[in-house]
């Protein structure tokens, strides 16, 4: 299985990226600067710690 490590995940194409590798490999990190700023961040990855 492939991981995914996608940062800028929280706008724009890195967002894009991060929600068509999630539906389609489901393993996937993602790493946003500001995660209250992310416009679809699930709710169980939101300011996990780093």
């Amino acid at each position: 299985m492939t991981t995914w490590f996608i940062t800028g995940a929280s706008r724009g194409l890195g967002a894009e990226i991060a929600r068509t590798a999630v539906n389609k490999s489901g393993n996937v990190v993602i790493a946003v600067r500001n995660p209250d700023r992310s416009s679809w961040c699930p709710p169980s990855t939101a300011g996990a710690p780093t």
